[in-house]
């Protein structure tokens, strides 16, 4: 590679960092990129599974650490996204995810009226309980989203947070605490799954991933200490959930 690709790899990671950490859909940064750089589109998949798996780890590992939630308490709601990550991840090596591209940007335009619909209600000072059978619910959605993010990853942060802020009602805080830990423990078996069946640039994956590792590092700092962070996370995932559906239609 060409001194000026490791810059730029750097700063689509950093971008795609923060992104991920505070909402979601950063991969709309770094697959393009990985695809500019002549990497097959399986190859672009897999190789963005690296920066990803360190990027959560980090994000959620520091948001965890300055709040009062209790991952051993939340593994109910990360492993049926990780079992899902491992079906979508075995689809993945296998086929091509045009056709799911269009399914997922639709679907995104329907969630994008359901924020806007629930917009004030985002900012709750507290997690609101829920009946047993609502929360059943939601690990099977949980599942399928794990299923999806196995698949494809692109979006996936965005519909956590939904999940976990419309449905399962959780506060920002500890939404965005969760959604990391889910992504790390979802993409674990998608990155074994890519690499088992070689298809990871390694080079590419470990450069991307020294930017995403910064973002996240940055953005989890600013939503845990920051006062105005959930207002502007509100604001980020709105906007990112457009620009995703417009993205994955091909509008732009």
């Amino acid at each position: 590679m060409e001194p000026w690709h490791y810059f730029l790899a750097i700063i689509a990671g950093f971008v795609a960092g923060i992104i991920n950490t505070l909402a979601g859909s950063g991969s709309l940064f770094t697959l393009p990129f990985l695809l500019f750089m002549g990497l097959p589109a399986q190859i672009a998949n897999g190789t963005n599974r690296v920066g990803i798996l360190l990027q959560t780890l980090i994000g959620a590992s520091r948001l965890y650490r300055k709040s009062d939630n209790n991952l051993k308490h939340d593994l109910r709601y990360i492993l049926p996204c990780a079992a899902g990550s491992a079906v979508g991840a075995l689809i993945a090596v296998s086929i091509s995810e045009d056709a799911m591209r269009i399914t997922i940007g639709v679907v995104m335009l329907l969630l994008l009226l359901v924020l806007l619909s629930n917009y004030n209600s985002l900012l709750k000072e507290n997690d609101q309980p829920i009946p047993a059978h609502r929360k059943n619910i939601g690990m099977l959605l949980l599942f399928i989203i794990g299923i999806y993010g196995g698949f494809i990853q692109l979006g996936v942060g965005i519909f956590l947070l939904s999940l976990l802020l419309l449905y399962l009602q959780f506060t920002f805080k500890h939404a965005n605490a969760l959604k990391n830990s889910i992504n790390f423990f979802l993409t674990v078996p998608a990155f074994i799954i890519f690499a088992i069946n070689d298809q990871i640039n390694w080079e590419l994956g470990g450069i991307l991933a020294i930017g995403q590792m910064s973002g996240a590092w940055v953005a989890s700092g600013f939503a845990a200490e920051n006062k105005q962070a959930n207002l502007w996370i509100r604001r980020l995932l709105v906007a990112m959930t457009l620009f995703s559906a417009l993205k994955l239609l091909h509008v732009i």
